[in-house]
């Protein structure tokens, strides 16, 4: 996804926002138990870190990146954060959707295409490799 992120971004001329929507009940659940102690890492805290190294490798291709991270409903953040930067596109990823599914796009994909105003590119989650009969 970051290839194509940086291919957009040079093609396009465009700043890249990078965002990382976490869902409010993961959120609320991470709250809880980090105040019991017994999780070391809340969602929001895990994103961050994922942003920060998609910033690193953005960076060595020359792209300047901002980053942000929402709680809520994935594609309402989006959504939302696409009006605030007011983006001319806006690339999503995979995540947690199996290939065995290559025609369904997931809730999130779905409720950003239904309720944006800017063109959307759908990045497939990357095929796993096929084992050589031998």
């Amino acid at each position: 996804m970051v290839n194509t992120a940086v291919d957009l971004a040079r093609l396009l001329q465009a700043r890249v926002v990078l965002l990382h929507a976490v869902s409010a009940p993961a959120a609320d659940l991470a709250a809880l138990a980090s105040r019991s102690g017994r999780l070391p890492k809340t969602p929001d805290r895990a994103a961050r870190k994922h942003l920060a190294r998609w910033q690193r490798e953005l960076a060595e291709h020359r792209i300047a990146v901002a980053t942000r991270c929402a709680t809520g409903v994935p594609a309402v953040a989006i959504l939302r954060a696409a009006g605030e930067v007011r983006a001319n596109f806006i690339v999503l990823g995979p995540h947690g959707h199996r290939v065995s599914e290559p025609r369904t796009l997931g809730t999130t994909a779905g409720g950003v295409l239904a309720g944006v105003s800017c063109p959307v590119v759908v990045i497939p989650a990357p095929r796993p490799r096929r084992k050589r009969a031998k």
